[in-house]
């Protein structure tokens, strides 16, 4: 990563420090905001569980009716898809979606950075922020995390970010923008979001028989633009799987070679941003001064022909 953010260009998720797998954890948090996959510990942030309960809340989803004490399956199946840059039914508006993308960023990106009036302590549903999407709709926190909800609206930040972890040496301001960078990411790929393509020229004839592979002239890439559609996860099937495939004749994504995400649809752009907001929070550049504007005008700005959410990849 060509990035003013300090850590080695080598290392790999398993060989880093436990510091800089804080990071990685917070990265992972949208998948797994009850945290777990991984056995909760005093000294190790790093040790994988057997994911059985991972899975059974996961399933339960997927099967069954809305539970607000599911996080796993709100965050995949319901009401928090925005957590991965996603619409929370299919017909939900764009700029519905993205006011809940953004309400979910301002919180996190000021609570890792320190300062913006956001604090671990701060109970979840006192949180200062609220997203507007029009003069009549607009959102915050305690409009999904409630009373009965899990975790509750009293519940601290902290709490939510590291799943009241035993782990003595959790930054929650770590996990936190890790969240960011993985809702960012997300956006990009395709079975997430649809976004305008730069570059059609430089396409090719795709050589892949089930036609979610996409591929483009040596040296070019996806160069992705405005949003035309938030995807709903929902009866999307394999096809979402599918458009996140790395194919196993494709050499390795390597971090210090960003040529390397070239193949996969929207991961070159997808490392390019994470690389610009690890840039912002390493600068602890606030909010207001540059982040919020960058967000809503090279990542989350919409086309004028958005539509309403799909589950189409």
């Amino acid at each position: 990563m060509h990035s003013t953010f300090g850590a080695s260009k080598a290392y790999t998720v398993d060989d880093a420090p436990p510091d800089i797998k804080e990071f990685f954890r917070g990265d992972m948090w949208n998948d797994d905001p009850e945290c777990q996959m991984f056995d909760d510990e005093e000294d190790d942030n790093w040790n994988f569980s057997s994911g059985t309960v991972w899975l059974s809340k996961f399933t339960a989803a997927q099967y069954g009716d809305f539970d607000e004490g599911n996080l796993i399956g709100r965050s995949h199946f319901w009401d928090l898809q925005f957590l991965h840059a996603m619409g929370a039914a299919l017909g939900e508006q764009p700029d519905d979606t993205r006011a809940k993308i953004m309400l979910w960023l301002e919180v996190a990106y000021k609570l890792s950075v320190g300062g913006g009036g956001i604090d671990g302590a701060d109970a979840i549903g006192d949180v200062p922020v609220t997203s507007v999407v029009n003069e009549t709709t607009s959102y915050q926190l305690s409009d999904f995390f409630t009373a009965t909800s899990s975790p509750r609206s009293t519940d601290s930040l902290s709490s939510l970010f590291a799943c009241s972890t035993r782990y003595r040496h959790v930054d929650v301001q770590r996990r936190a923008i890790g969240s960011c960078l993985h809702l960012v990411q997300d956006s990009f790929a395709r079975g997430h979001t649809r976004r305008v393509l730069l570059n059609p020229e430089d396409l090719v004839p795709s050589v892949s028989g089930n036609g979610t592979i996409t591929e483009f002239a040596p040296g070019k890439y996806a160069v992705l633009g405005a949003v035309e559609n938030f995807h709903s996860y929902v009866d999307q099937g394999s096809a979402h799987a599918d458009a996140d495939h790395w194919d196993s004749d494709w050499p390795d994504m390597d971090a210090a070679e960003p040529s390397s995400f070239d193949r996969l649809w929207g991961a070159r752009v997808a490392q390019e941003k994470g690389v610009r907001l690890l840039d912002f929070w390493q600068a602890g550049t606030a909010w207001e001064d540059g982040v919020a504007d960058w967000l809503l005008g090279e990542v989350f700005n919409l086309s004028p022909n958005a539509t309403s959410s799909d589950n189409t990849v």
